[in-house]
Order: C-alpha cells, then structure tokens, then sequence
C-alpha cells in the first residue's frame, strides 16, 4: 500500500500543477499540490514502519530508539529495552521517594516553624499576662496602702479632734457620769456646757463642764467641774467639783 501512494503522490502532484493554469480547475489543482506532499510522507513514514516490523522489531521509533543506543539485533534490545525500562522505573520510584522526603522535611520543618511561632506567642502571652497581673498587683497594693493611709489619717483625725465627746450636748459621758454620782441629788443634775481645750503636747484635753444640780436646801445651783483627759483613749482624771 505505501508503494501505491509512493506513486501516485508525484503524479498527483504534477496532476494539481498542470490543474492550477485552468482557471475552473485551480482550486481542485491546488488542493492535490497541498495532498501529495502529505500523502508522500505518509507513504515514507509507512515504509519505513514496514521495513522495521519485517526486520523484528516493534515499530520504527524503537528501531531508531536501538540504533541511538547502537545496538542493530532486536532481541538483544528487548532485552536492553527492558532494563531500561526497569532502570527508568527505579530512577522514577527514586524521584518519587526524594521528592516525598523533601516534602517530609519540608513539613516537618514547616510544623517545627509553627510550633516555635506558636511557642513564641505562648511566650508573649504568658509575658504579657504576667505583666498585667504585676501591674493589677500593684494597682491593687497601691490602693490598699492609700486606704490604709486614709485609715491611718482618719484615726489619727479622730484621735486629734474631740472624739471622746458626745455629739448631741458635746459632754463626755463619764466625766458627766462621774460628776453627777456626786451630786446629793444625782437625778436633779443637769449638764449645762462643756468646754474643751485644745489638745496638749502631752495629748491631753482640759475639759471644764458647768452644770446644775439641787442642793441640800433642795435649790438648784450652777456649779462647774473640771478634768484633764486623755485624747488617745478618753480616759479622764477629775481635777475640781464645785
């Protein structure tokens, strides 16, 4: 078959070029210009299969294969041809396996990355929350000493001013006790005033009182008494009752 178009191209050929100078014949002349080029190829590619396949090989491509790798007898290139073979499998089976152990190690580097950045920001976290309770801590402890100083200064107001005095009539209740179990006529006594000094460098208070009480006439007098007291804890001494 591939001597039939080996023939016929070059007719065909001159066929079409003889057809392109009859101007209704030029398109069907160009067409067998164009076909006999493609046709006589394909004729030489078929002969040349032909003639590998009747001289025991394959095809044409792995007789050109052999004659590369020079050697000339099929059977030794089959067998050639299959160690090839086998060395293209092996050396592909190693890619493979070079290339899963890249990518291995590209992951296991990958993950050792991540659980160092991850390390790293349990770091920060950790830093930065210790930081935070520091700073509350010492929020807190400020807070708490400013109360204590404001607790300290508060009784220490207290202690200064005339804390030991009743708010209501400005007395104070065991002085005025003390003077009234005196009296002749305890029920009769009655506090008028009471008078505080200014606190001492000792801490003491001079408190005069003035009163009134029956006497023994069963008159009511206006009488005063005196005492010394002692800021910090109130405690009093009675220096005079009239």
């Amino acid at each position: 078959m591939w001597l039939a178009v080996a023939l016929i191209a070059p007719v065909t050929f001159l066929a079409g070029f003889v057809l392109l100078f009859f101007r209704r014949r030029r398109k069907v002349g160009l067409l067998m210009l164009l076909a006999s080029p493609v046709a006589f190829i394909g004729a030489a590619l078929m002969f040349l299969q032909s003639e590998a396949t009747n001289a025991g090989w394959d095809s044409f491509n792995e007789k050109r294969e052999a004659e590369e790798a020079g050697i000339s007898d099929p059977a030794i290139w089959q067998t050639e041809r299959d160690r090839l073979r086998a060395e293209r499998e092996a050396q592909d089976a190693a890619d493979a396996a070079r290339r899963d152990a890249e990518a291995a190690e590209r992951a296991e580097a990958e993950a050792r990355r991540k659980a160092e950045e991850e390390r790293r920001r349990a770091e920060e976290r950790a830093a930065a929350d210790a930081r935070a309770a520091a700073e509350a801590a010492e929020r807190a402890a400020e807070k708490q000493a400013e109360e204590a100083e404001e607790a300290a200064k508060a009784e220490a107001d207290r202690i200064a001013g005339f804390h030991c005095l009743s708010r209501w009539d400005g007395s104070h209740r065991d002085f005025r006790n003390a003077v009234r179990d005196a009296m002749r006529d305890p029920d009769s006594f009655e506090v008028i005033s009471t008078r505080v000094t200014p606190v001492a460098e000792d801490g003491t208070h001079v408190l005069m009182m003035e009163y009134r009480a029956r006497n023994g006439f069963g008159g009511m007098n206006v009488a005063s008494a005196i005492a010394t007291m002692q800021n910090a804890d109130c405690t009093f001494t009675i220096l005079t009752i009239e």
